[in-house]
């Protein structure tokens, strides 16, 4: 929808404003430490502006390819429809379409003077989609800071109804620009925030390790974006908070014992988030995975195989990112460490083609399928993790795993006498297979001689 230029704008907020009665609608707003009332107009839709800095989609916005459009001109005609189809794309964007069509607009947003929206960005997106014409707003004033308006939209978020909650992304945004911006405590942040249900030291604690936990996986997501040269979208990990949450409590009480150790399980655990790896698999990962499981299990893939030691190891370095840590060589060798994989996975995108760290000639994959082999790998070795977890001792080991090889192996053979006539099915594959699996046996069979 075209917009209306900035002086027709003003006029038409101030042209309604000036033709309300005494008794027209007004609505409180918490405003400047307190509760203040503020008229409500209509408007035309084409006379508003969508907020290019709503926390709501700032997460989005940042990754979304149009960004520079915005950031260069944000109220232009092709920033403003960049803006609405992510607004379009939020979860539950459909069910307020529904409700406004149905019921229509019940609470009055936000709006500053020159017609840009600080609260219903979403329900003008979603108005406009339906074929409606005008908007109800509430009218901020005119000497309304950057910083009240930001704190009103705090605020007013707090409201569920049906308002989307902020994404996890956003509200990592959201509480770093509280602090380095508006330099707003952690106490302070928690209790808007309603992290803390109260100022009780007790509840004051939790509130705010809640707010320094945001703000240590904001910092390891910006350094994991760093690594890949800011490749990698910030919503990627919208749907990973839990996974964050439980990698960043383990990498806390690890760090206390030995630092180093635990930004490898750290990193290694990052590298599962990166490829969809379950939590059961991801919980799996200790100090001994990378080294013990991770490492034979890719060895043993036909595709990346041969390029585990560069997939694995990394020389110190004098530019390595600060959290993301190199081990130091161990006699005389390169520790395994997660980087590599980590800087291959950040530095690249869905649907594009990544190249693989080797000093010979280069080799290029799509990612989707080095992501698929990385994520069977780590399950790989999750399991055998979780096998010798299962065994009482070290003695105890061979009986489990040949208990389980022998189950795979019987479950492979039903497998294969289904596809077997199946002329697209690989032959020469599966046989290259078994003649690796029959080696394995014999020399299984030599040790029991």
């Amino acid at each position: 929808m075209p917009i209306i230029s900035e002086e027709a704008r003003k006029a038409r907020i101030e042209k309604a404003l000036s033709a309300l009665q005494k008794d027209s609608e007004r609505i409180p707003l918490p405003w400047q430490d307190g509760d203040r009332t503020f008229p409500v107009i209509k408007l035309p839709l084409d006379a508003v502006l969508l907020n290019p800095k709503s926390h709501r989609i700032r997460a989005q916005l940042e990754s979304h390819p149009g960004r520079k459009v915005v950031d260069d001109a944000p109220y232009s005609d092709e920033a403003q429809e960049i803006i609405a189809e992510i607004l379009r794309d939020t979860e539950g964007f459909e069910r307020l379409e529904t409700n406004l069509g149905e019921e229509g607009q019940r609470d009055a947003g936000v709006v500053t003077p020159s017609g840009l929206l600080v609260n219903g960005n979403t329900r003008a997106a979603a108005l406009r989609n339906i074929g409606k014409q005008y908007i109800r707003l509430a009218v901020l004033p005119a000497d309304a800071t950057q910083q009240e308006i930001d704190e009103l939209e705090l605020r007013l978020q707090m409201k569920r109804d049906l308002k989307q909650d902020y994404t996890f992304t956003n509200e990592l945004l959201f509480v770093d620009e509280l602090i380095t911006r508006y330099n707003r405590t952690h106490e302070e942040i928690a209790l808007v925030l309603r992290w803390a249900a109260s100022r009780a030291p007790k509840e004051l604690s939790k509130g705010k390790e809640r707010v320094c936990q945001s703000v240590r996986m904001l910092s390891i997501i910006r350094q994991i974006q760093e690594l890949g040269g800011g490749n990698l979208p910030l919503t990627d990990f919208d749907e990973k908070n839990q996974a964050l949450i439980e990698i960043d409590s383990e990498y806390q009480q690890l760090r206390q014992v030995d630092a180093e150790r635990a930004v490898r399980v750290r990193d290694t655990r990052m590298i599962g988030v990166l490829v969809g790896l379950g939590y059961r698999e991801l919980r799996q990962i200790d100090e001994r995975f990378l080294e013990d499981y991770f490492v034979p299990a890719l060895a043993d893939n036909e595709v990346l195989g041969k390029h585990t030691e560069a997939l694995t190891s990394e020389a110190p370095s004098d530019e390595a990112l600060p959290g993301l840590e190199v081990l130091p060589p161990q006699n005389g060798d390169s520790a395994r460490s997660p980087t590599p994989l980590l800087r291959l996975l950040a530095s690249s995108r869905a649907d594009e083609s990544v190249q693989l760290p080797t000093d010979a000639e280069s080799v290029f994959l799509p990612r989707d399928q080095v992501v698929d082999i990385i994520r069977a790998t780590m399950e790989e070795a999750a399991d055998s993790a979780r096998l010798n977890r299962r065994a009482s001792n070290q003695r105890g080991a061979p009986l489990l795993r040949l208990q389980n090889a022998d189950r795979e192996l019987r479950q492979a053979l039903d497998a294969y006498r289904a596809v077997k006539d199946d002329p697209s099915f690989d032959d020469t594959r599966l046989r290259r297979l078994f003649a690796k699996l029959k080696r394995t046996v014999d020399a299984f069979a030599d040790e029991l001689q």
